[in-house]
């Protein structure tokens, strides 16, 4: 039976270590690195084997709800700014992704398989909201005033919030999720080609914000 889990209490547990899965730290020097390397291999070793344990078993479908779910969410919410708009599309996605399970012949492509029905359910939304006449008022850009005293990391974040949705969302795919670009292709349903040209457009406009904000920080 789909084991339906609270998003606002999950979002918590992304670093948590639970049911034997845990998040992989970035290294933090060159010596740190092979023991960071080994940690990523047994973590898709244990995610390869819980979706053979679940298209086997499908009663234990919620262990890897728990598992994906509160990433899964995070990626919604990227894509909508709106937390109940993330929710039912992520509900969707899980409803799909149950029906669907037995079809996926790599269980190593479980993540970015659901990643991209997650995409298109928020695509459906963002859809079903024009014709609602929303004018995707989730995607609205924000201005936020920073203080004199503002680091590097706060423009940075700054910067991220006055992005368009779709590059801030490959941003986050790239940097924070470790998608490859193949990956993100696939996720998002567009040529390598594309996903390059508008990683690097928004790498520039990153810095171009920065620079702006920076300067009338200290101009």
């Amino acid at each position: 039976m789909l084991k339906t889990v609270d998003s606002h209490t999950k979002l918590g547990n992304i670093a948590a270590v639970q049911m034997g899965y845990y998040a992989v730290p970035e290294p933090k020097n060159d010596l740190q690195r092979p023991y960071i390397q080994m940690l990523n291999e047994i973590q898709h070793i244990r995610d390869e084997s819980l979706v053979l344990r679940v298209r086997a078993n499908p009663d234990d479908f919620g262990v890897l709800v728990d598992r994906w779910h509160a990433v899964l969410w995070r990626h919604a919410y990227r894509l909508t700014q709106n937390r109940e708009s993330a929710w039912d599309a992520v509900q969707e996605a899980w409803l799909a992704i149950f029906r669907s399970l037995h079809s996926i012949e790599d269980p190593a492509a479980f993540p970015k398989w659901a990643f991209r029905i997650v995409t298109n359910k928020c695509r459906d939304h963002a859809r079903q909201a024009r014709r609602q006449e929303a004018a995707m008022a989730a995607y609205k850009e924000q201005s936020v005033a920073l203080p004199a005293s503002a680091t590097s990391n706060e423009r940075l974040a700054t910067a991220l919030t006055r992005l368009e949705p779709e590059l801030r969302t490959l941003v986050a795919l790239y940097y924070e999720d470790s998608f490859t670009v193949r990956e993100i292709g696939e996720i998002t349903g567009s040529p390598e080609g594309s996903v390059k040209s508008r990683l690097y457009r928004a790498r520039q406009e990153l810095r171009r914000m920065m620079e702006e904000t920076e300067h009338g920080v200290h101009g």
